[in-house]
């Protein structure tokens, strides 16, 4: 049973309809239930847009105290401890330093000897009530050392001392947590948090270990400052948020709520309802409160919270994107490290509930489903039209092949198309076709060929329109041996190279063309050295001609402008091909000319042995071809009596031969009758008879005139008669 077949634009429009069902259906039907990843996804990148904009916050608030304090670490001062602190040069870029960052509450200064020298500003009442300082005063500069003693000085906003305190202190900075994580290395290092003991509140200290490793220098950072940056974080209004160092201690949070039966003094004295401790810590107690707690508690806080999961019993960080369940909703946890600086890392957790996150994607969804089938039944006619579009070419490009079913080449222009395929495929065809209708009219015109000359020509022009190069030279061997002469020469770049100097010197080259060998020289190969002014081409390819006998009969020369392009080099098989066929043709060419030159042989010797038979009529067989030819050109010089009279080489060649055949009888007549003794009474060339036959004519000519005068006629007219006669019958003669 024969198979049914049906047009390109049915398959395309029924393929495009299956698979667009197919796909709808399967993204329709998954799309709830990849939502909770959709929605995972979309939590990981808000809270790595979270992470960005929180490192961009701290490193735009750390980076110039970080900046301050490799300047102090490695600036003399903090070796330079003047008596007077008010002559001292630096003291205004503290204080620019400190209006410049507000989130800096201190910087200073210890030294292993246990000199302690520590800068705070004075910003509000409250700072200056709580240090006791006057009323004018902007920073407070305090100086300890191991003896007790403790120098207080305030400062003015034109930094002039206003007053200054002495008291007794112990206060030795080398036993602080800060001055044992500065490392001899030089890098920032960031405390755990700890209660401030002048602010009397919790903070973070950054510290670093001066160049002489005999110094350390930090500066105080409050938590209170974080928790206002975490805040803005906040994705909706249910979120929660903490910011971790890297030992679970707490530096910020938002909204986080935590819970505790330990809880301080101060937190059940601040939060308490009906005289009984609640529990629970909001807002800023939270974190005064959270920090006095022991490690224990706080983590047993931390892991009843919704950040719960994101904590190990091993005390680590657990940065799995997780989705719990927390107080009857659903939550997505993340955890996303924020690298302040290099050694100092922090972690960012973050949690919200998948109600919040969930109403956008559903909508969407539900948008997309409409659309999607929307455009499934626009695209369906779409398809059908650019299907019958595209089968459009197909259509005519079958139709055009018929010519080359029927053996019947021609020179088509195949139509164009936007399909890379199909374009393709026409040129392809085209150039098929194109090919094979050159490729058999050069065959017809070599089969009908018998001159090389005319020959050459046609294969250096079907060469320029197969490889469009710009010198194309065809050289042949001539009757000289081991010579070769142009034979045609088509080039835009001459080739002004001796071919026969070329090969002499470059013998392995001959070697390979006799061998059949295709040579490709660039113009930067030193066979080429010598012939840079004579060989203009950047590639040039020699192409061998072997006879029957593999003797090389012929060279084609072809070179290239410009680097050989792929599509050139590809057509070079093509053009091998087309020179064999000029290899046999011009064999045969070759051949039937030795025939010619055998049978014009043989006809001369007849001609020779013919006129070696008499000694009167020798030479006259081989007189008569060169008087025919004399009088045969100079019928065709002649325009005037003989216009339309011409000759080709093939009449010539039968004149030629009709010329040396004339006589060729006389080889079986005897020698008395090619003498003809009977007939002639002597042997001479009998000019006499000629000479009196013209004086005769003069004569007559003489007798005409004297009869004209005898008549009356004009004696000048008559006599310009005669001259003229006269003159004609000498020039005959002669």
């Amino acid at each position: 049973m024969r198979r049914r077949r049906y047009p390109l634009s049915i398959h395309i429009t029924s393929l495009f309809l299956i698979l667009t069902t197919f796909v709808g259906a399967v993204l329709i039907s998954i799309s709830y239930r990849h939502s909770q990843e959709l929605l995972l996804g979309t939590v990981r990148e808000v809270s790595n847009e979270h992470r960005d904009k929180l490192e961009s916050v701290f490193k735009q608030a750390i980076a110039p105290v970080i900046t301050t304090l490799n300047v102090m670490a490695v600036s003399p001062f903090v070796n330079q401890q003047s008596a007077s602190i008010e002559k001292e040069s630096w003291i205004a870029s503290v204080d620019i330093i400190f209006k410049q960052n507000t989130n800096l509450v201190a910087l200073f200064y210890g030294s292993e000897d246990g000199d302690f020298r520590i800068f705070r500003p004075l910003s509000t009442n409250k700072q200056r009530a709580e240090n006791n300082a006057p009323a004018k005063a902007t920073m407070m500069v305090s100086s300890t050392n191991l003896d007790g003693e403790n120098f207080i000085t305030f400062l003015d906003g034109a930094h002039q001392v206003i007053s200054t305190v002495q008291s007794e202190s112990k206060f030795n900075p080398t036993t602080r947590t800060w001055y044992r994580n500065a490392k001899p290395d030089g890098s920032i290092h960031l405390s755990e948090p700890y209660l401030f003991y002048f602010l009397k509140t919790n903070g973070i200290t950054l510290s670093r270990r001066s160049a002489d490793g005999k110094h350390v220098v930090g500066a105080d950072f409050t938590l209170s400052s974080l928790s206002s940056q975490i805040s803005e974080l906040a994705y909706s209004q249910q979120t929660r948020l903490a910011l971790f160092d890297p030992h679970f201690n707490l530096l910020g949070q938002h909204q986080l709520n935590l819970t505790t039966s330990n809880l301080t003094f101060e937190a059940k004295n601040s939060n308490t309802r009906n005289g009984q401790s609640t529990g629970k810590l909001s807002g800023s107690e939270q974190e005064k409160s959270f920090f006095n707690i022991p490690k224990r508690d706080q983590m047993e806080a931390l892991k009843a919270s919704v950040l719960g999961p994101l904590i190990s019993d091993e005390q680590k960080f657990n940065l799995d994107l997780k989705n719990v369940e927390y107080n009857l909703n659903t939550w997505a946890l993340t955890l996303t490290p924020v690298e302040l600086t290099q050694n100092v890392t922090l972690y960012l957790a973050e949690a919200t509930p998948h109600n919040e996150l969930l109403s956008d994607l559903i909508s969407m969804r539900d948008k997309q489903v409409a659309v999607a089938i929307g455009m499934l039944f626009i695209c369906f006619g779409i398809v059908w039209l650019v299907a019958n579009r595209l089968s459009q070419p197909l259509n005519t490009l079958m139709q055009l092949t018929d010519n080359i079913a029927r053996f019947d080449f021609r020179r088509t222009h195949y139509p164009k198309s936007m399909i890379k395929e199909v374009a393709n495929l026409a040129h392809s065809i085209e150039l098929m076709e194109h090919t094979l209708h050159d490729l058999i009219n050069l065959l017809r015109d070599t089969a009908g060929n018998q001159e090389f000359s005319i020959l050459a020509k046609n294969i250096a022009h079907q060469s320029y329109l197969i490889t469009k190069a710009e010198t194309i030279v065809l050289f042949t061997q001539s009757e000289k041996k081991d010579v070769f002469d142009p034979a045609a020469n088509l080039a835009i770049i001459p080739f002004k190279a001796d071919i026969n100097d070329f090969i002499k010197h470059t013998p392995w080259l001959l070697c390979k063309l006799k061998s059949g060998e295709t040579i490709h020289l660039n113009r930067e190969d030193n066979v080429l050295h010598y012939y840079q002014d004579s060989i203009f081409n950047s590639d040039l390819y020699l192409f061998p001609l072997l006879n029957r006998e593999k003797l090389l009969v012929g060279i084609v020369a072809i070179g290239y402008e410009r680097p050989i392009t792929k599509a050139q080099a590809d057509k070079h098989a093509f053009l091998r091909e087309l020179l064999s066929f000029a290899e046999i043709a011009k064999d045969n060419i070759d051949q039937m000319q030795q025939q010619k030159d055998m049978l014009n042989a043989f006809i001369e010797l007849i001609a020779s042995a013919i006129d070696t038979k008499s000694p009167y009529t020798g030479g006259h067989c081989q007189r008569v071809p060169e008087l025919t030819k004399w009088l045969t050109q100079a019928t065709i010089d002649d325009d005037r009596y003989y216009p339309q009279f011409s000759l080709d080489s093939k009449q010539w060649e039968e004149l030629m031969l009709a010329a040396w055949l004339h006589d060729c009888g006389k080889v079986t007549t005897p020698e008395y009758v090619v003498d003809k003794a009977t007939k002639l009474e002597t042997i001479y060339d009998r000019i006499h008879e000629v000479r009196m036959r013209f004086e005769l004519l003069k004569q007559q000519a003489e007798t005409d005139y004297w009869k004209s005068m005898a008549n009356g006629e004009l004696q000048e007219e008559q006599l310009q008669i005669l001259e003229q006669t006269l003159s004609t019958l000498d020039e005959e003669f002669a």
